[in-house]
């Protein structure tokens, strides 16, 4: 099977669903999920260790932002007001939500 082909298996399929958070950044470069398994391994990586510590940390505190933009998702829609809804940043909120999900 081609790299190209296991990615869209992969991704492409809608029964998903992210390791229970939080996830921690370990030092060995491993990325671990609430249960103790690896979620991503960044040890092979090429980008300056800069980057590299700036991917690790966004990668790691990827289930914290997803549940902060789903509260503010909530708690807009709680104010029913078309001004806040048809927003840009609303738009934003929704958008990375959907991304997250694989929905975009």
């Amino acid at each position: 099977m081609k790299k190209l082909d296991l990615y869209t298996y992969l991704i492409g399929s809608k029964a998903s669903s992210p390791s229970p958070g939080p996830w921690e950044e370990g030092p060995t470069r491993l990325i671990k999920d609430a249960d103790g398994f690896t979620v991503c391994d960044t040890s092979i990586s090429l980008a300056s260790e800069e980057h590299l510590v700036g991917n690790i940390r966004l990668i790691a505190a990827a289930p914290d932002l997803l549940e902060a933009l789903e509260f503010v998702d909530n708690f807009l829609q709680g104010f029913d007001d078309p001004r806040l809804l048809d927003s840009p940043m609303y738009s934003d909120v929704i958008k990375a939500i959907k991304k997250a999900r694989g929905e975009s």
